[in-house]
């Protein structure tokens, strides 16, 4: 047994996200990196343990109710080995009042040191009981408190200053993280499938991240809490690419909105003619931050989001996974045959700007510009679910890492994205413009924000001039070098010609966005592997008088860069600091006799950010100042 838990030290071929994939994690849990570095395998799950697993699920299954105080017994005691360090009782100490809500917390079981006495220091985890059937991260019901379960136990892990916590109603079992001024991660393991051989992974990882040994025969760093710790998201990575692929999604709205308008105008409507191109470009943008708007709010419980009627016909939220799911039974190219995603989308903004009076739904009408169905009268109202698919996808998921091993999807957690975040994401698509093609035009690869959308026509000159291979592939790298579209030999790469399968699946995809246009397919063709794909994975061609967006010269010329809010904070605390106090640093060394100024004082300073992009030190400085208050 001893063997089975020996301090790793070499990377394996495990690839962890495999049991990932089937759980629910909201906010930074634990990275790939680390994961294969503290468990290149995961802990074993023998065939006796399996055994007994499978008996005590059956008991369990028969009577879910009746049968989950001994089902929790078993996979607490037995399956994470914590035995007599598991107490059920003599947790009146650790009872927290929350006055607010009238309603006393008190944890039904916890993991203390062994041979220790049961109080904050010495407990590793704070358990709750959930009734059978109530899912730990669902609004309780009848309960005028909007918080979870699971977030009930966030605060009381955050009062005790202990970081874990565990919530079960038996079925689902969701683990928190509830550092101290940190964003609270949740991840939830489904058992009602256990006893399978496709859910062993997901056994043996629960086991491998809770069991007992994890938290008293390892060292400190390899204990949970410090794994945790050194997986924390990085910042900057997830805003950069939550920026890039919200971008993405407003170039893949703007391309639908493009096809609309061509459609509509070949059948003899008006289209979009009426509108700028730019126009077209800023709406798609105020689309997208509507729905970041909405996920932010359902996240924080401040729209009905478990509200049945809402859940089923409004939430934005769970959009993605319906259509997830329809693409499982199906294929994502059936969604471009429907548009009740985007119907649905329509519904929810307008259910936000004018309110819902109804007997299974009540919602009050926040007006406001962004939802202002007038803002954007023109509208199409058929955009493909196929579409809508990838837009709800670009903003609940982002992908971190490079390469098969290391990168991975993670959920966007919009209860601990910061508001600087969302503000950077909103200035990089203010960096844009919108245009309407007077030729045939594709977008080149390069780095993300940065490529470069040309005429077909001009690639063509430039494969004119150049017959030889070579000769094009450097022309091209020194033409398109600042969008850094890669080095002559790797240009010549990808201008090499396609054989066999790879040139028929190139020239289907070309086709399908061609409006299969053979023709123009096949002078596309010897340029396929420098266009670059959209979400939907297919190349970026845009057609005559369809929309597109390009970098604007403002952008160009200066860019916008994230500014992490630790770093904003520290500047702005040593630009602010001898404001607030007097005397204060400007007076004297010694902190002892610093004196706050009075709030009126305070309330009279005057703040300027000269340079503003996303307003990350305004917030900042607004944070700061508000703390004297």
């Amino acid at each position: 047994m001893r063997g089975s838990y020996r301090r790793h030290t070499a990377a394996a071929d495990y690839d962890h996200k495999t049991w990932l994939s089937l759980i629910e994690v909201s906010g930074p849990f634990a990275s790939i990196p680390v994961l294969r570095q503290t468990w290149p395998t995961l802990d074993p799950l023998d065939k006796p343990e399996r055994e007994r697993l499978r008996t005590h699920h059956a008991d369990w299954l028969t009577d879910q109710a009746a049968g989950q105080p001994a089902w929790c017994d078993y996979v607490l005691g037995d399956l994470l080995g914590w035995g007599d360090a598991l107490h059920h009782t003599g947790l009146d100490d650790l009872a927290v009042t929350v006055a607010d809500h009238d309603t006393v917390l008190t944890p039904d079981f916890v993991l203390v040191q062994p041979g220790e006495e049961i109080k904050p220091d010495t407990v590793r985890i704070l358990g709750m009981n959930c009734p059978a059937g109530s899912r730990p991260t669902a609004r309780v019901k009848d309960s005028t408190w909007a918080a979870t379960p699971a977030d009930r136990l966030a605060l009381m892990c955050r009062h005790h200053e202990v970081e874990l916590g565990l919530a079960t109603d038996g079925r689902f079992w969701t683990l928190v993280w509830a550092p101290r001024g940190g964003a609270t991660t949740m991840a939830t393991f489904d058992t009602v499938a256990w006893p399978e051989a496709a859910e062993r992974d997901v056994v043996r990882a629960f086991r491998s991240l809770l069991h007992r040994h994890r938290f008293f025969a390892v060292p400190d760093d390899e204990k949970l809490v410090p794994l945790l710790r050194r997986s924390l998201d990085n910042q900057e990575e997830i805003t950069e690419a939550l920026g890039v692929q919200v971008r993405q999604a407003v170039e893949l709205l703007v391309a639908a909105f493009g096809r609309i308008d061509v459609r509509d105008r070949e059948l003899g409507g008006r289209g979009l003619q009426d509108v700028d191109a730019h126009e077209v470009y800023r709406g798609a943008v105020s689309v997208m931050m509507r729905i970041v708007f909405l996920l932010f709010a359902e996240e924080r419980r401040l729209l009905p989001a478990d509200n049945e009627l809402y859940a089923t016909a409004y939430s934005a939220g769970r959009l993605c996974a319906e259509l997830e799911q329809r693409v499982t039974e199906g294929s994502e190219e059936d969604l471009e045959h429907s548009t009740a995603a985007w119907q649905r989308l329509i519904a929810l903004f307008n259910a936000v700007f004018h309110g819902v009076d109804h007997s299974r739904l009540t919602m009050h009408g926040h007006d406001g510009s962004l939802f202002d169905p007038q803002g954007m009268p023109w509208l199409p109202l058929n955009v493909d679910d196929r579409t809508v698919l990838h837009m709800l996808r670009a903003v609940q998921f982002v992908q971190i890492g490079r390469g098969a091993k290391t990168s991975e999807r993670r959920t966007v957690s919009f209860r601990t994205l910061d508001v600087e975040q969302i503000g950077y994401v909103y200035e990089g698509l203010l960096s844009f413009e919108g245009f309407r093609a007077e030729d045939v035009t594709v977008g080149l690869i390069g780095k993300d924000g940065a490529e470069d959308e040309v005429r077909l026509t001009d690639l063509e000159a430039l494969a004119a001039q150049h017959r030889d291979a070579p000769g094009l592939a450097k022309m091209v790298a020194e033409k398109y070098k600042d969008s850094k579209i890669g080095s002559a030999a790797a240009v010549a790469k990808r201008l090499a010609p396609l054989e066999g399968i790879e040139r028929e699946e190139a020239r289907k995809k070309l086709l399908a966005v061609t409006g299969g246009d053979y023709e123009l397919s096949k002078r596309l063709l010897p340029f396929h592997g420098l266009i670059r794909t959209d979400l939907r994975d297919l190349p970026l061609v845009v057609l005559p008088g369809a929309l597109f967006i390009t970098e604007s010269a403002l952008r160009r010329n200066t860019g916008t860069h994230y500014t992490p809010r630790k770093l904003a904070e520290e500047i702005v605390e040593g630009a602010l600091e001898p404001l607030v106090y007097e005397p204060g640093p400007l007076q004297t060394a010694d902190t002892k006799q610093w004196k706050p100024k009075s709030s009126e004082e305070i309330l009279a300073l005057k703040v300027a950010d000269i340079a503003m992009g996303s307003a990350a030190f305004l917030v900042a400085a607004a944070r700061y100042l508000g703390r004297y208050l």
